[in-house]
C-alpha cells in the first residue's frame, strides 16, 4: 500500500512533466532505464550547487526508472529522498 502511494505521486511528480535537460534524461529513463540509473545517481550525488526541486525531480526520474526495472527498495528511497527535498 505504501509503495503504491509512493509510485502514485512520484509518478505524478515528474512523467511527461520535466523541461529541458530533465526532459531528455526523463525520455532516457523511460525507455533505457538500466542506463539512465547510473547517470541519474551520479547526478544525484554530486557536488554540483543546485536547487532542492532540481534534485528533487532527478531522484524522482530514479525511482521511476527502479520500479520499471523492479528495483522496489531502490524505488521507495529515490521517492523518500526526493519527497523529503519539496
Amino acid at each position: 500500500m505504501g509503495l503504491a502511494a509512493m509510485r502514485s505521486v512520484t509518478h505524478a511528480a515528474c512523467v511527461g512533466t520535466q523541461t529541458g535537460d530533465l526532459a531528455a534524461m526523463e525520455e532516457q529513463a523511460f525507455r533505457d532505464p538500466a542506463t539512465a540509473l547510473p547517470q541519474l545517481a551520479a547526478q544525484i550525488t554530486s557536488a554540483e550547487d543546485m536547487p532542492p526541486t532540481r534534485r528533487a525531480a532527478l531522484h524522482a526520474i530514479a525511482a521511476d526508472a527502479s520500479r520499471q526495472l523492479g528495483f522496489s527498495r531502490q524505488t521507495i528511497t529515490h521517492a523518500d529522498a526526493g519527497l523529503a527535498l519539496l
